[in-house]
């Protein structure tokens, strides 16, 4: 199974402001907590996968692969409650944004 979460704007440790689209592949694990505790699972792992991308972008200064990282143990954390197990998380788009689009996007 799988979640796709895009545009996610968040910000690197070094203050680096990157918008990502994310992939997180999951397996449900434990079928009587997953079907017990969760009614909606599809809802579940998108608002946790996006609150594990910016703390993972938030611990990090700009790099895609520690982002994948801490993304995945976070939500693996989070997620083993409901009996789900998260595999691997693809960082599909990668936006960095650059002074010029700031500027634009400040007037």
């Amino acid at each position: 199974m799988f979640s796709i979460i895009l545009d996610q704007s968040v910000k690197t440790k070094d203050n680096v402001p990157v918008v990502i689209d994310t992939i997180v592949y999951y397996k449900i694990t434990d079928r009587s907590k997953f079907f017990e505790l969760s009614n909606n699972p599809q809802n579940i792992i998108d608002n946790l996968a996006i609150k594990a991308l910016h703390f993972a972008a938030n611990e990090i200064q700009s790099s895609i692969e520690m982002i994948c990282i801490k993304m995945k143990d976070a939500l693996n954390q989070k997620t083993e409650f409901y009996g789900i197990k998260i595999y691997p998380i693809d960082l599909k788009r990668v936006s960095f944004e650059n002074e010029d689009e700031k500027e634009r996007k400040n007037k």
